[in-house]
C-alpha cells in the first residue's frame, strides 16, 4: 500500500465512535499519571529494597519530568509520522518497560526506569490532542479535553489507593506488576482500531535535524500559542506548589492531624476532577475558553488571598472548604487550556502545537516547586510564600488577556 493510500480513510470502515476515542485517550493519561506516582506512593518500601534514602527517592519525580520536558517537543512529529494511536501504544509499552525495570531492586535500575517513564509521559497529550481534534465535535472540545485531563488526578487517586496497600500487604513490586498488566492490556485493546485511528499519519514527516523540535518552534513563533504556553507554565507552577506544600502547611502551621491533612490533599484532587469537567462545560457553553482561563486565574488569586488570612483560630471546616475550592480551580484549568491549544493550532498541527507547549508546562513542574522551596526556606513558613502564587495567577491572567489582542 502506498503512503498516500495509508493516509486516506480506509474504504468501508467507519470512523471510531467519539466516546471510544475519548475513553482510550483518558485511560492512557490515567495510567501515565498513575505511573509517575507509584514510586512516591511506596517510597519507604523502595528505600528499604534499594538502599536509597526515602528522601532521595523523591528525586525520581524530578528526573521523570526533566526527561519529559526534553522529549515533549519531539512527540508531535512522532505523532504525525507514526500516528496518534501508535504513539499511544509506544507510551504504554514504555510504561511497561518502566514497570519491569522498577521491579529490579537496585538504584541504577530505578534511575533507568525513570528515564523510560519520562519519555512515556511526554507522549500521551500530543497523541490525545490529535485524536480528539479529529474524532470529536469541535463544539464540545473544551469539555472533552477536560474529561480526558481528569486522567491526571484519577491516576493520582489510583496510585494513592492501590500502591501502598499492595506494597504493604502483598509485595513491594506488585504495584509495578499491576501497571505492567494494565498498560499491556490497553495497548493490545487498541490494535483493532489502529488503522482507523491513524489514517492521517504522514510517514515522510521528518523527526531529525530541523524537524526534531518543530513543535517547540511552532509554539514559540505563533504569538497566541506562545502566550498560552507561558500561561501554562505559570498555572502549572502554581498548582504544583500548592499540592506539594499543602500538607506541610496544614500540619505545621494550622495544627491539622496528618491523616486529615492527607485527606484534604486527596479531596483537592477529587475536586480537581469535578472542576476540570465543570470548567470545560462552561468554556463550551460560553464559546470562549480564553475568557474562562482568565476568570479561573483571577478566581485562584482571590482564593489564595483568602488563604493568606487563615490563622490558628480559623475553624477547620472553613479551611477544608477553601482548599477544596482551590482544588476545583487550581487543579481544574488544564482541560480548557488543552482545548485552547488545539483551537489555536494551525490545521493538522494539533499534536505539534501541544507537544511544543508541553515543554513549558513541564518546565513549570520543575521550576515552580523548586523556587517555592528556596523562598520558603528564607521566609520560614509556607503561608508566607502564598504571595508567590498570587503573582503567578496574575501573570497567567495578564498573558491570556494579551493573547486576545493578537
Amino acid at each position: 500500500m502506498s503512503e498516500v493510500a495509508e493516509r486516506r480513510p480506509l474504504p468501508g470502515r467507519k470512523a471510531p465512535p467519539s466516546a471510544l476515542v475519548l475513553a482510550f485517550a483518558t485511560a492512557v493519561q490515567t495510567l501515565a499519571a498513575m505511573a509517575t506516582l507509584l514510586v512516591p506512593a511506596i517510597a519507604p518500601q523502595i528505600a528499604r529494597v534499594t538502599g536509597v534514602p526515602a528522601g532521595l527517592v523523591g528525586l525520581q519525580t524530578t528526573l521523570i519530568f526533566a526527561v519529559a520536558m526534553v522529549i515533549s517537543p519531539v512527540a508531535g512529529r512522532l505523532v504525525r509520522r507514526l500516528g496518534a494511536c501508535r504513539v499511544s501504544q509506544w507510551a504504554l509499552a514504555l510504561m511497561g518497560a518502566f514497570a519491569l525495570l522498577a521491579m529490579v531492586p537496585h538504584p541504577a535500575a530505578l534511575a533507568g526506569a525513570s528515564v523510560l517513564l519520562g519519555i512515556a509521559y511526554a507522549l500521551p497529550n500530543p497523541s490525545a490532542a490529535q485524536l480528539l481534534s479529529r474524532f470529536t465535535p469541535p463544539r464540545h472540545r473544551n469539555l472533552l479535553f477536560s474529561i480526558k485531563q481528569t486522567g491526571v488526578p484519577l491516576g493520582g487517586v489510583l496510585a494513592g489507593l492501590l500502591a501502598p496497600a499492595l506494597a504493604l500487604h502483598a509485595a513491594w513490586w506488585l504495584p509495578f506488576f499491576v501497571l505492567l498488566a494494565l498498560a499491556g492490556l490497553l495497548a493490545l485493546a487498541a490494535v483493532p482500531w489502529r488503522e482507523r485511528l491513524d489514517g492521517d499519519r504522514q510517514p515522510d514527516v521528518p523527526i531529525a535535524g530541523r524537524g526534531l523540535y518543530g513543535g517547540l518552534r511552532l509554539a514559540w513563533n505563533l504569538v497566541p500559542l506562545r502566550l498560552l504556553a507561558v500561561t501554562a507554565l505559570c498555572l502549572t507552577g502554581l498548582q504544583l506548589c500548592l499540592m506539594t506544600y499543602l500538607v506541610v502547611m496544614l500540619v505545621g502551621e494550622f495544627g491539622f492531624d496528618p491523616v486529615l491533612a492527607g485527606a484534604v490533599l486527596a479531596g483537592m484532587q477529587a475536586s480537581g476532577v469535578v472542576g476540570r469537567i465543570f470548567w470545560g462545560f462552561v468554556a463550551d457553553r460560553s464559546g470562549n475558553g480564553r475568557i474562562v482561563l482568565i476568570g479561573l486565574a483571577l478566581l485562584i488569586v482571590a482564593l489564595v488571598v483568602v488563604a493568606m488570612q487563615i490563622g490558628p483560630q480559623t475553624p477547620p471546616a472553613l479551611i477544608v472548604g477553601l482548599f477544596l475550592l482551590l482544588g476545583g480551580t487550581a487543579v481544574g484549568w488544564n482541560g480548557v487550556y488543552m482545548g485552547e491549544l488545539v483551537r489555536l493550532a494551525p490545521a493538522g498541527s494539533a499534536s505539534d502545537a501541544t507537544a511544543g507547549a508541553l515543554f513549558f508546562t513541564f518546565m513549570g513542574v520543575l521550576v515552580g516547586p523548586a523556587l517555592f522551596a528556596l523562598l520558603q526556606g528564607l521566609a520560614g513558613s509556607v503561608q508566607a510564600m502564598l504571595p508567590l502564587l498570587i503573582v503567578l495567577g496574575l501573570c497567567a491572567a495578564f498573558l491570556m488577556w494579551r493573547a486576545g489582542r493578537h
